[in-house]
């Protein structure tokens, strides 16, 4: 899903780019690969604010995600890593259509009990490393720093 969604749009605007700029394969492929690893580390974080973040601090609705349903890395890594015993408590929190926020703390101890902000920060890393390895080979410029340090201000936004 987040294939389809954040990251095939920041690949294929990376990539038009590259169209527009330069007439070979190597580039293309390479901003392609650029944008999609970005825009799949991109929305990792923007799911680690959707239940770790505040409101105060996201400009985003805490919660929002969970709140929807919307199953995003951290609770798709907790679902397979937890015991069925604590998939169907989380199920159950999760089926509750008005989430208080007591129940949206309860979800929060059982993501990070299972592990799957570890794992979802990980991988978040994982991607901004592949984004950065995908433009390694262009020698030094100021857009090879401007595309490093965005994807350095991705991993590091607190927005």
């Amino acid at each position: 899903m987040i294939d389809q969604k954040t990251a095939s749009l920041i690949a294929t605007s990376c990539e038009l780019g590259a169209i527009t700029t330069s007439k070979t394969d190597q580039d293309r492929k390479a901003t392609f690969n650029f944008g999609q690893n970005l825009g799949m580390a991109f929305q990792i974080k923007d799911d680690l604010f959707d239940i770790l973040g505040k409101e105060s601090d996201t400009g985003k609705n805490s919660g929002g995600d969970v709140k929807r349903n919307l199953m995003t890395l951290p609770l798709i890594y907790s679902y397979s890593h937890m015991t069925k015993s604590e998939n169907r408590q989380l199920k159950k929190l999760l089926g509750v259509k008005k989430k208080t926020r007591r129940i949206l703390t309860d979800i929060r101890g059982m993501i990070v009990d299972s592990g799957g902000f570890e794992y979802s920060r990980k991988k978040l890393d994982d991607f901004s490393n592949n984004a950065l390895d995908a433009i390694s080979f262009y020698p030094d410029s100021h857009i090879k720093q401007s595309l490093s340090d965005l994807v350095a201000f991705n991993a590091l936004r607190v927005k």
